[in-house]
């Protein structure tokens, strides 16, 4: 609520990319569109908006024209004022539609395979790597992890392996590590044992060993 209505429109692609709720409200009981309505970037956030959560399609082909023209023009309104001001990704888009369409046909067509998800360290920076996976997870329709039989990390990301070999989603796993980005993801590597064993205990048991995680096999 805060970042709409001090009118910051990074912050509010962020809050969007972490699925902050955008239909929330606050203690007054004003929508994020209401509180909008006094902002300096009204129009950018209108927009943004309006691309993530178009309105519900009526009953009506007339109606149907204008909303699409609306989720049309707030689209370009944004690609026009924002960073991309050239066809420059279009390319690097299109290849990742493509290799996401090829995964889903090898998928479909059956037979066995062995599928083995590597996960980069980097402390908080295993933030992005999470990311990645719900955005991934979102474009594939189905539960990402079900693909994979072998887990791998380094570091951090050795954690969130064994964070997602647990079944822990990858919402979970995103929320854990902003739990943890000020008592252990801070200073220089490696990071303070005594905190990150106590975290690790607590997170996974106490008495958990790999031989007890028999859904996915951990390298």
């Amino acid at each position: 609520m805060k970042a709409v209505q001090a009118g910051s429109l990074d912050l509010v692609k962020l809050l969007i990319l972490f699925d902050a709720d955008i239909n929330a409200v606050d203690a007054q009981g004003q929508s994020i569109h209401e509180i909008n309505k006094s902002s300096k970037r009204r129009a950018d956030i209108d927009a943004l908006l309006t691309i993530v959560n178009p309105p519900p399609a009526p009953a009506s082909t007339e109606q149907t024209k204008s909303i699409t023209f609306l989720h049309n023009f707030a689209f370009f309104h944004f690609l026009l004022t924002s960073h991309y001001r050239n066809g420059s990704s279009a390319p690097w888009d299109y290849q990742q539609e493509s290799a996401i369409q090829v995964q889903k046909e090898n998928k479909e067509s059956g037979g066995e395979r062995v599928n083995l998800l590597s996960l980069d360290g980097g402390g908080i920076r295993g933030l992005v790597v999470i990311q990645m996976l719900s955005e991934l997870e979102k474009k594939f329709g189905t539960d990402l992890l079900s693909s994979f039989g072998w887990l791998g990390g380094t570091s951090t990301g050795a954690i969130l392996a064994l964070a997602l070999s647990q079944g822990k989603s990858i919402a979970h796993c995103r929320s854990m590590y902003f739990r943890l980005k000020d008592e252990l993801f801070c200073g220089e590597r490696p990071y303070i044992g005594a905190t990150l064993d106590s975290f690790l205990r607590s997170e996974f048991g106490e008495d958990t060993t790999l031989a007890d995680i028999t859904s996915k096999k951990l390298v």
